[in-house]
């Protein structure tokens, strides 16, 4: 499936390719003064490719860039998971509504059962089509079906949605994986900015 360009997908488009004209996100390797020695390269996987058709590789970017693209990941990682915590909940509920036909039957016909309006208020009801159900297919559109026939619909739904929600859980855990390699980068920055600020005071106290 083809998915639309991420926040951080349109800033790394965005940041300059001066002096790489094939830039790669995998993989990234710690400096190796500060790599250590069980620590294998970790790739940056997401982008994999710009609308351009290039490759971006963060540990060339400057610190400034650096900071726009650990904002743009943890934008793109907030909606993400929103969209997954989305799917799920639809998910729970077809499978919800896929139990109660399971009850629809001739055994319970004539039972008094309460008939939800909204997922909180509910009124008294008594079952008395054992054979048909009105189902939502749309936004708002409803179609009267017969209970396998309905049975079939959600299979295919929750099909789906499971389908989906595989892919955008796959989706955020690169993007988190890519998070922490933008972190990585950004702490080793740091510290050779510390290491660099030290070294001339030490240089005067030796001379001293």
């Amino acid at each position: 499936s083809v998915r639309s360009p991420t926040q951080t997908d349109q800033l790394l488009q965005a940041l300059p390719h001066s002096h790489h004209h094939h830039r790669t996100l995998a993989p990234i390797t710690p400096h190796p003064r500060h790599r250590k020695k069980e620590t294998s390269p970790i790739p940056m996987s997401t982008p994999t490719n710009d609308s351009a058709g290039r490759h971006v590789d963060v540990s060339t970017l400057n610190w400034e860039q650096l900071n726009q693209v650990h904002q743009s990941l943890q934008t793109d990682i907030q909606g993400i998971t929103q969209s997954y915590g989305g799917l799920r909940v639809a998910v729970g509920r077809f499978k919800s509504s896929e139990d109660c036909l399971n009850h629809i039957d001739n055994k319970n016909k004539d039972k008094e059962i309460l008939v939800p309006l909204t997922s909180s208020l509910y009124i008294p009801g008594k079952l008395m089509d054992v054979k048909k159900v009105i189902v939502e297919v749309g936004d708002k559109f409803f179609v009267e079906k017969e209970i396998p026939a309905a049975k079939e619909f959600l299979k295919r739904k929750i099909v789906g949605l499971e389908k989906r929600l595989e892919q955008v859980g796959g989706i955020l855990s690169k993007k988190n994986q890519d998070l922490q390699v933008v972190n990585m980068i950004r702490q080793q920055r740091a510290q050779e900015a510390l290491r660099a600020q030290a070294l001339p005071k030490s240089r005067r106290a030796v001379t001293e």
